[in-house]
This record gives C-alpha cells, structure tokens and sequence, in this order.
C-alpha cells in the first residue's frame, strides 16, 4: 500500500477537522435504536467529537454503544472503522475492542436522515471501565502492559487494508502538517529557540527515514483518554475506543503515541518511556531503526498537539477546555525532552530491549 503524501504546504481548515456531530433529540434517537436495532433502555449522553454517542442500558443487564456520524464524515472513512473492528475481531478474539452489532436486517452499518443530509449510524458493544487517565499514574508493571496492548492491537491489524486508510488526518504524524508555516506559528515563544532548528533537522534527516519503516494500518490514538482501566485504583485494562484517528502508517508511531502522552504525566518520563517500550518489545520486537526514531517522534506528537490544540482554540467557536488546560503541561515536557541526550536515550533503550 503507498504511504500518504508529505505535504507541509498544505494549509489545515477547521473543516478538515470534521468536529460537526449531530444534534439529534433524544426521542428521536430511541426510535431509531428500537427500529433499527431492536434495543431499547436507559440513554445517557456520551462524549464525541464527530459522532453522536449513548449509551444504552437495557433492562436485562445488556449495555451498548449506538453512535451517528456527523453528515460531514466520509462514508468509506465509517466503513473502514467498522471493517477493522471487524477483522480484529477475527484476528485476536479475545482483544477487548468494541464489537460492531448487526441491525435488524443485518446491516453494519445503517443511514438515518436529519434537516441536513444522511448520516451514517452503528450500534456497538459497551466497554466496562473508565479512562486511563482518571486513575493514578501506573506501576512499572502497568505501563509494560500498556506497551504490550497497544502491540497487541497493533499485531491484530497486521494484513488489514482499506482504501480510506490514506484519507487526510491531521493526526497523522507523517502528512507534514508538524513542519507549515500555518502550524509553527502556532507554538509559543515560550518553548524555547531550540525548536526551530529541531523541526529543520526532522524535516531533513529524520522524516526521510520513516520512509523505510514497517508501515501498516494503525490505531494511532492509545492516549489515556482512550485506554480503559477496570477502576480508577486498578491498573488492569479493560480495552480501548475510538478507532476514529485510524491510519496507514509507521508501526513506530502507534508506540509513540502512547509513549509521548504518558511521558506528560509522568515524574519520570525517561523511565516511562523504557518501561512502556519494554511492554511493546514482548510481543512485538522492535527494529534498531525504529527505537532511533523514538525520541525525535514522541516529541513530533507533543509538538502537533500543542500546534492542533492551538488551531482549535483560535478557530473552534466553542473549543474544550482541555485545549488550553492541557498546553503547559506539554510545553513543560517538551523542554524537558529538549535537554536529554537523544544518542545516550536510544542507547539505554536499545540496552533495555536486549533484556526484555
């Protein structure tokens, strides 16, 4: 499969972002669920940046999701979510990810109409837990075992293909995006002069290599916002949701992403990142070249969240706090990256994985 093209003089629109859920009634939204589905119960409001989501609770104990997509999202971009839900399903059975339920008449997917065009709907399994990131910061033991679930998933995709893999992401670390003009000049001065000619340096020596990395279909989005954890004081993992942010891409960067974003929170980023990559090393060993690159794409991930970040805030009529409240802390953490040795990290992780 080819990968997406590099292209930093491409200029982001909110449109791009796609952020237009639908606005359904509730009443509205159970009929549907009931006609299409067959299920009815207790609906609570769910979070979504593109999809409307509930939860259903249904009297006999039974719990799912029922999501529709905002008008704007590409119809094969829904198709492709579903479809590798499915194959993982058939790949790693036991791989705590939404299920994708059938309609009525056994449709995966289903449209529903509203004042401003058709939108696509599915019901999904409900996942027990609560977000990763609710709980206290985790164990050695726990960040290995997050290393090792997001290789699991990312094992569970090997093989998986779907043209809408390559639709524009703003996510995705290898589309250029890190490097226009249009997003540079959205980081503060607060980070430092260094920043600079490390973006040259990317642009120039580092990206070219990712070129020859294992690609294939990624999650891209294992954050603790997504990770579920079975309560706020277990560590045990209950499974992972959005599959929104889904991409062809390096294997590295599924890593990355998780590695970067508990790097944040972390008192110790350094043996965050060690930790979570020993975890990943046990099912899935990792190349030299890919631990090379690790440090330089954690801190390309923590730099395109405070450049989107910043877009949302100045071009979102009602941005999330989180978009802001979340800014110092990565700035924080991207200074304290910028200090390290990169050669002396790479060789204690290479030294590490020996050992896994």
């Amino acid at each position: 499969m080819q990968a997406p093209d590099f292209n930093p003089e491409r200029l982001l629109t909110i449109k791009d972002l796609r952020f237009e859920p639908p606005t359904f009634a509730l009443n509205e939204i159970k009929r549907l669920a009931l006609e299409l589905y067959g299920v009815q119960g207790e609906f609570s409001a769910l979070a979504g940046e593109r999809d409307q989501n509930h939860r259903i609770r249904c009297v006999d104990g039974r719990q799912f999701v029922f999501k529709i997509s905002g008008q704007n999202e590409p119809a094969d971009v829904v198709e492709m979510q579903v479809e590798a839900l499915r194959y993982i399903e058939q790949h790693d059975s036991e791989l705590p990810v939404p299920r994708v339920l059938p309609s009525l008449n056994g449709q995966m997917i289903c449209q529903v109409q509203s004042p401003v065009g058709s939108h696509a709907c599915r019901l999904m399994s409900w996942l027990p837990g609560v977000p990763y990131q609710e709980g206290p910061f985790p164990s050695a033991t726990g960040l290995m075992n997050l290393g090792s679930f997001i290789a699991r998933l990312g094992k569970a995709l090997q093989g998986f293909d779907h043209s809408a893999t390559r639709h524009f992401m703003p996510w995705n670390m290898t589309n250029g995006l890190v490097f226009s003009e249009q997003l540079k000049a959205l980081l503060p001065a607060s980070l430092g002069s260094w920043i600079q000619p490390f973006l040259e340096r990317l642009q120039s020596t580092v990206y070219p290599q990712l070129r020859a990395q294992r690609w294939q279909v990624i999650h891209q989005d294992g954050h603790g916002a997504n990770l579920l954890r079975a309560q706020d004081h277990n560590e045990a993992l209950t499974g992972v949701i959005d599959f929104g942010d889904m991409i062809y891409g390096p294997l590295i960067c599924d890593l990355v992403t998780c590695v970067s974003d508990f790097m944040e929170a972390a008192a110790d980023p350094v043996n965050a990142a060690m930790q979570i990559t020993l975890g990943y090393q046990r099912i899935t060993p990792l190349h030299d070249e890919e631990l090379d690159l690790l440090l330089d794409l954690a801190m390309v991930r923590q730099i395109m969240v405070l450049q989107l970040f910043e877009f949302m805030r100045r071009n979102q009529s009602q941005p999330q706090a989180f978009v802001t409240d979340d800014q110092p802390g990565v700035i924080a953490l991207l200074q304290k990256l910028a200090k390290l040795d990169r050669q002396d990290f790479t060789q204690q992780l290479k030294e590490a994985v020996k050992h896994a």
